[in-house]
């Protein structure tokens, strides 16, 4: 059978095979169908994989795939997971960090997740929030977009969470956003001084993104 052909029932029921190559890529292809059908058992899976540390790319996919079907219900999982006794790998972070903003923004209360992820003071959680953020152009209050500027203004010009704050300044104004965007645009690292060259102009740009 061709993967076009799959079913969202026949990915759900992939979460559980043997391999996680398997597991992996069913929650991939959730993750792109956006089915909210898919939420329970995406949460499921990724209560048991989240003990795996060794399973961190399925883990990704999963969560994920978690925010692309809008489940809200794994928000409290989420931000639990960020604080387990075990940490989740940096790269599960990320896509929690990314996902825990998608979700609220689909619930109405993107700058309050925003707000938590900053609060975890984890840069791979507080990237995945900018990324969110950046990549679906939330129009963060004036307080929310202070706070985020604060958060990375004061790291070095080489800095990589300055990225993905840069590229959502593009629908920011006011002189503070345009002075971080001034700062970012001399970084000896050609993403971030691009990026921020960009922004200033106005130029809004695609980004790819695992």
């Amino acid at each position: 059978m061709g993967a076009a052909h799959v079913s969202v029932g026949d990915l759900i029921s992939q979460l559980d095979d043997r391999s996680a190559r398997s597991r992996r890529s069913a929650a991939e292809k959730l993750r792109r169908l956006k089915d909210p059908i898919a939420g329970p058992a995406l949460l499921d899976a990724l209560g048991r994989e989240i003990e795996n540390p060794r399973t961190w790319e399925t883990q990704y996919q999963l969560t994920m795939a978690l925010g692309s079907c809008m489940y809200d219900q794994a928000l409290d999982f989420l931000r639990g997971a960020v604080q387990r006794r075990a940490p989740v790998a940096a790269f599960v972070q990320t896509a929690i960090g990314d996902a825990v903003v998608r979700l609220g923004e689909h619930r109405g209360d993107a700058s309050t997740q925003v707000q938590w992820c900053l609060a975890t003071e984890i840069d791979a959680v507080m990237d995945g929030a900018f990324r969110a953020v950046a990549i679906l152009k939330i129009n963060l209050n004036d307080d929310m977009v202070r706070s985020v500027i604060a958060a990375v203004s004061g790291r070095e010009l080489y800095d990589g969470l300055r990225f993905w704050p840069i590229v959502a300044s593009t629908g920011w104004e006011g002189g503070l956003v345009r002075e971080f965007l001034v700062q970012s645009a001399s970084s000896p690292r050609s993403d971030i001084s691009d990026a921020a060259k960009n922004s200033l102009s106005g130029v809004l740009i695609d980004y790819d993104y695992l």
